[in-house]
């Protein structure tokens, strides 16, 4: 692009400008110097090597070239003194303000409008338009050749193309006709897959229907069975009398209603949870008088004596289990401040819930009614819904759903 030097330039080597050149300080230039737009020269210039302007050139003060200088546009040199060693070449006007010295030869060209200049262009002109005249017939005979040849070859071409359309025509007829005997043949088939799925579909729907009923009474009864049963007032231990049993059990004196529970029977089968009546007789209690009723896991609280507080969860009763032949057997689990509470189906509390202990694991659900106080690490596998204030002072784990009614503080 443009070169402006405000002081003092030099440049030791070829210098080349695509762009408008302004040096307004002393220039010297050791090797070549090509300009091929405008130059200005404000002070002296001084080139050691060829020199070539091919736009309008400029110098203010001296100019020294050394070598040859080509000027393409109009030169104007301002300085004192313009001393050239080389030949000078201006294919403009030129104009010297100061003293010139040209070393080299001076050829002076023909006047363009002498005699002899015009005869010498003139059979120049002539030997070069005879020249191009043999050249152009040479070229016409070539460029015939070339037509009548391409034209050969477009004829044989298109004759070969015609041959295979029409080929191409008859194998596209033959594989229409294929293709339509496959298409035909494919919609049959599907035809019949479709009205065989149809009746699998329809089949499929009646068995799932069957299978929804009877998977849906296995879980309302898995369901029943799984749910904390009723507290008993008192539990026993030890053998009792079904008929007849003792007015007093474990220091507490039963009344008509009382729900007990019986886990130390010499039969294990009277095992179970049971209602005293008047006359001191019990009886399996309303809720576990039928197998469909109970299953492993089920559990419940005893209210007085010396179990108060404890908990007790039926084992596991096995497959083709029946009520009265089976044998119950009962664990006791313990909240205790000092224990964990470990439960593997759900835990319901009516009341509060204050939980001491260093972890509570409760693998069912578990609902609390009222307030709840973990005061350790409680982790749940089952679905959490806690309706009253709740307060967690270590870590919280629910894999399922969790519900909190009221405040929740962890």
């Amino acid at each position: 692009g443009d070169l402006l030097v405000e002081r003092d330039a030099w440049f030791e080597r070829e210098a080349r400008f695509m762009g408008p050149v302004r040096l307004e300080g002393p220039t010297e230039i050791r090797s070549d110097l090509l300009v091929e737009r405008d130059a200005w020269f404000e002070r002296e210039a001084r080139f050691m090597g060829p020199v070539r302007l091919d736009g309008p050139t400029e110098i203010r003060g001296d100019l020294f070239v050394e070598r040859d200088a080509f000027f393409g546009g109009e030169v104007r040199l301002d300085g004192p003194m313009t001393r050239i060693r080389g030949d000078l070449l201006v294919e403009h006007n030129a104009f010297f303000d100061g003293e010139v010295r040209l070393v080299g030869p001076i050829t002076e060209p023909k006047h363009a409008t002498s005699k002899e200049y015009v005869d010498d262009r003139y059979i120049e002109n002539r030997v070069r338009i005879d020249q191009a005249r043999a050249d152009s017939l040479d070229q016409y005979d070539d460029n015939r050749q070339r037509i009548d040849h391409a034209r050969d070859e477009s004829h044989a071409l298109h004759h070969e193309n015609r041959v295979r359309i029409d080929q191409a025509r008859a194998d596209s007829l033959d594989q229409y006709e294929d293709n339509r005997q496959r298409i035909d043949h494919a919609r049959d088939e599907s035809h019949a897959l479709h009205h065989e799925n149809r009746v699998r579909i329809d089949q499929a729907r009646t068995d799932s229907l069957d299978q929804y009923d009877d998977n849906r009474q296995r879980i309302e009864a898995a369901q029943q069975s799984l749910q904390a049963k009723p507290a008993a007032r008192v539990a026993a231990l030890a053998n009792v009398d079904l008929q007849n049993a003792s007015p007093e059990i474990d220091g507490v004196t039963l009344a008509a209603g009382d729900r007990v529970l019986l886990a130390g029977q010499a039969n294990a089968a009277e095992n179970g949870l049971y209602v005293a009546d008047a006359n001191g007789a019990l009886t399996r209690a309303g809720d576990f008088d039928n197998a469909n009723e109970i299953d492993g896991g089920a559990h419940l609280f005893i209210q007085e004596g010396s179990q108060a507080g404890q908990g007790y969860v039926l084992a596991d009763l096995g497959e083709n289990f029946e009520l009265g032949t089976g044998e119950l057997s009962f664990s006791r689990f313990t909240v205790d401040p000092t224990q964990s509470l470990e439960l593997g189906n759900d835990l319901n509390v009516a009341g509060e819930a204050h939980l001491d202990g260093p972890r509570t694991r409760i693998g069912g659900d578990l609902l609390v009614e009222r307030d709840a106080w973990f005061e350790r690490e409680a982790r749940f596998m089952g679905p959490v819904r806690l309706e009253g204030p709740t307060e967690i002072r270590s870590d919280l784990l629910v894999e399922r759903d969790a519900w909190f009614e009221r405040e929740a503080r962890f």
